[in-house]
């Protein structure tokens, strides 16, 4: 009887065999390297092995394959876990890479890098894991402080995110967390975005926290990547993509909240539920608004239902600045409106948008038999540009009947805006007159109107914020607030 002995200097070569084979394959897939050498914690502490569910493999291939990437999700999926775990992959198997991580807050920025910490170490003092580190080079002087951790030669830093901290490193990966909360994300994205297009990766990670406000950036990083612009590629993934929810956790979960609203946003099923915003008083009814969406959409798809404008002409409201915006008005019977198409504009010349303006003013002119072009409305404040526009209108010729008028908003803003408050609420109660209708291709103006937020109710106080398409309706529906409004308190009811 014979027995095969293998020798210790066999034995050590067999696993050492194993090790590079395995640490090819974490190099090569992060997923594997997540799978077989990280563990996470639960809420009560306890480590547990990071086993994946389905959308995080697919989070992990879209983070490895796309250079910017957008992910909207409802809470508690373990994408904060995955992104850092996905960050110390690239630190390890990329060396000398910088890693930029950017927090709501300094505590989050703490913790987060404390759990890539626990994750190293872990790897670090595990003998089935160990191997992952042992090649990677030792730096000569190594940080392991609040805000930067060293992994060989790659540097994580966590900070709160600002403007100053984006601008501070030249990162290959940014991760910004929960971006919907960080304050002046408008600057910090733009302080970002020359990672991406200097060959770097960006992670841009929230829950939804409205569509205006403190998370108006998120929300319009979201919608541009939706529609195929800019630099980032959008993932969504509602409270459905853990395997362990279902009807029963979604009841219980919507009882103890108690709040519908707050149950869709922190935990949608849909991108617009995401959106929703809770704790917020709305200048314009929601669902008036969408009243008013359908009924424009009836108008678009059966024009021979839409009354002819009031005296015979179409109107242009506008807003002028940075993100000038205009509106083609079709004006109802006892004060109404229809909301033909709006004209959002971004850092173009007043000669562009002006031409631009009357274009849109033409094109809607042509779809209505006799109407004639009536009078573009503008905030007084405009006065400058209007100039141009005016020369604009001078020289298109079947623009040249076209009159101007300059809404002075301190005196006439509020006035208006509760006059369309009311076109909205007998939008909804289904009035025959004194009604208003957006067409749905009126898509930037819609989106404005539902994020419109007092800052104060009770004085009316309007939170400043991206307001320019409900401007430019003000600017347009201004005179015939003051010539209606009475007519409509008569009517009320």
């Amino acid at each position: 009887m014979s027995s095969t002995r293998v020798s210790r200097a066999d034995l050590l070569q067999r696993i050492a065999v194993r090790q590079e084979l395995d640490r090819r394959a974490c190099r090569a897939a992060a997923d594997v390297f997540v799978e077989r050498h990280c563990a996470i914690e639960d809420p009560d502490g306890a480590v547990l092995p990071f086993k994946l569910w389905a959308f995080q493999h697919d989070a992990l291939t879209a983070m490895h394959e796309e250079r910017g990437l957008i992910v909207l999700k409802a809470r508690r999926l373990g994408m904060s876990w995955l992104v850092l775990a996905y960050a110390l992959w690239t630190a390890i198997f990329q060396q000398g890479i910088r890693i930029l991580i950017l927090c709501k807050t300094e505590g989050d920025a703490s913790e987060l890098l404390d759990r890539i910490r626990r994750m190293r170490d872990r790897i670090e003092n595990d003998p089935a894991s160990a191997h992952i580190l042992t090649e990677i080079a030792v730096p000569a002087k190594t940080r392991d402080a609040v805000t930067a951790l060293d992994v060989g030669a790659s540097t994580i830093r966590a900070l709160v995110g600002t403007p100053a901290a984006a601008r501070s490193e030249t990162a290959g990966l940014v991760i910004l967390d929960e971006f919907a909360f960080q304050r002046g994300a408008g600057e910090i994205w733009r302080a970002v975005l020359p990672t991406v297009e200097g060959g770097g990766k960006l992670a841009v990670l929230s829950t939804g926290n409205g569509r205006g406000g403190q998370g108006a950036e998120f929300y319009e990083r979201w919608v541009a990547a939706g529609e195929g612009r800019g630099v980032l590629a959008p993932l969504f993934f509602s409270w459905r993509e853990r395997p362990d929810r279902d009807a029963e956790w979604e009841a219980l979960t919507r009882d103890a909240i108690g709040d519908p609203d707050r149950f869709d946003a922190e935990y949608p099923e849909t991108p617009d539920d995401a959106f929703r915003a809770v704790d917020t008083v709305f200048v314009y009814p929601p669902s008036g608004i969408t009243a008013a969406v359908e009924l424009g959409a009836r108008f678009d798809a059966d024009p021979s239902i839409v009354p002819p404008p009031e005296e015979g002409e179409l109107h242009l409201g506008i807003d002028w600045g940075e993100h000038s915006h205009a509106v083609v008005l079709h004006p109802l019977a006892g004060g109404g409106v229809y909301v033909r198409c709006d004209v959002p504009l971004e850092n173009t010349e007043p000669t562009v948008s002006s031409t631009a303006m009357l274009a849109a003013l033409g094109a809607e002119l042509d779809k209505v038999a006799n109407a004639g072009p009536g009078s573009a409305d503008y905030d007084a404040a405009g006065i400058q540009p209007m100039r141009t526009f005016k020369a604009t209108r001078d020289a298109t010729p079947d623009m040249r009947d076209l009159r101007t008028w300059a809404c002075a908003f301190g005196k006439r803003k509020d006035e208006t805006i509760g006059y369309l408050r009311r076109l909205f609420m007998r939008t909804e109660q289904g009035k025959e007159m004194g009604t208003i209708a957006i067409s749905p291709r009126c898509v930037t103006l819609i989106a404005q109107l539902r994020d419109l937020q007092f800052s104060n109710e009770d004085q009316g106080k309007v939170r400043k914020q991206n307001d320019h398409g409900p401007d430019a309706l003000i600017a347009g529906m201004a005179k015939a607030a003051a010539r209606h409004r009475a007519l409509l308190d008569e009517h009320a009811g």
